[in-house]
């Protein structure tokens, strides 16, 4: 018979008498069989996922998936955005990361939130699979301050206009306009 483990297994065997021996009996009716059963117990596989905690937008958010106890199989373990992470056997976690999004000078603080949706070993199927709860790593933005700076200018007396030059100390991702004081306006190019 087989030992106890975490896999779908239950299973029966038949027996029957294949050899009498030597015997006086007039007629020995050997033809009754008798069906073993064994019950197969049901253990659970608790499967999880934690973080290394928040992070700020040059951080990576490193994901920990862990199962409770060693197999002796490859555990591939299906995420919430669809990708796997695979348990190797004998182990019993695996790390996910997700790349930092980059430090930058625009409003983008956010959040990376993690599910599991499977867990499965080839060829296997478990008694009892639990799936734990999704985490989130929450993502800080971290306050890069861009400057506006405007260039001095000296003009003659009498001069119809003034040519001001403007310059921001970041690229900005739009077309960005700024008004002046008298009402002139400057717009800065994407990039």
């Amino acid at each position: 018979m087989q030992g106890d483990d975490v896999y779908q297994d239950g299973e029966s065997y038949t027996l029957s008498v294949t050899n009498a021996g030597e015997h006086n009996f007039e007629q020995l009716d050997t033809s009754d069989t008798a069906t073993v059963t064994v019950t197969d117990t049901v253990d659970t596989v608790n499967v999880t996922i934690d973080s290394n905690g928040d992070v700020t937008e040059a951080q990576d958010a490193v994901f920990t998936i862990k199962v409770d106890r060693v197999l002796a199989d490859d555990l591939v373990v299906t995420l919430s955005n669809g990708d796997t992470v695979t348990i190797q056997a004998g182990k019993q976690s695996a790390a996910y990361t997700v790349p930092a999004q980059g430090d930058d000078v625009y409003v983008d603080a956010g959040s990376v939130t993690l599910g599991l949706t499977d867990a499965s070993v080839a060829g296997k199927i478990f008694e009892d699979l639990q799936l734990g709860s999704e985490v989130t790593v929450n993502i800080t933005d971290t306050v890069d301050t861009t400057t506006l700076t405007l260039g001095d200018v000296t003009v003659a007396e009498g001069s119809d206009s003034a040519t001001v030059s403007a310059t921001l100390s970041n690229p900005t991702d739009r077309d960005f306009t700024v008004t002046l004081s008298n009402g002139a306006t400057i717009t800065f190019a994407a990039g």
